[in-house]
């Protein structure tokens, strides 16, 4: 095979610069989605918090608090439970929406017929129980004669 013949089939299975910029359009938009996930997640946290704390200071006793207090501060840890899951499913759902990449339609290319070998492989192998069966020594009347039926010679 020449030079110039390798580099043809280098050139064919090569990353045009149309493929390195979906890649790294693609890369970018993972990040994007990733940092507006982290950022509702980070968000719900905080809410989270501040509803603990609500919490804390409602069954504390120290302070005296009117009774809506208390289902303020169920809003709270509520509202950033579904911040946080809001989150995530976002992220899930924006993530699966991204385009597949068209190398996988590359690879799927049927080969050159060209390319295939020359001499086919053998459809039957020979068998291996055969050559061992005639390895295994015939009856040896002697043998026989001289080996009582207790074992002894």
């Amino acid at each position: 095979m020449g030079l110039q013949e390798i580099g043809k089939l280098v050139a064919q299975h090569s990353a045009t610069p149309l493929e390195i910029r979906e890649k790294n359009n693609k890369a970018e938009a993972e990040q994007l989605i990733l940092r507006r996930m982290f950022n509702l997640i980070t968000l719900g946290m905080i809410i989270i918090g501040i509803g603990v704390v609500l919490l804390v200071l409602n069954k504390s006793g120290l302070f005296y608090l009117p009774f809506w207090f208390s289902a303020v501060t169920s809003c709270f840890l509520v509202g950033g439970v579904g911040v946080t899951f809001a989150g995530v499913l976002n992220g899930i759902r924006e993530g699966a929406s991204l385009p597949v990449s068209a190398s996988r339609a590359q690879i799927a290319e049927p080969s050159d017929q060209e390319s295939l070998p020359t001499k086919p492989v053998r459809n039957e192998l020979p068998s291996v129980t055969e050559r061992t069966t005639q390895l295994i020594p015939q009856k040896d009347s002697h043998a026989d004669a001289s080996i009582d039926s207790l074992g002894h010679e």
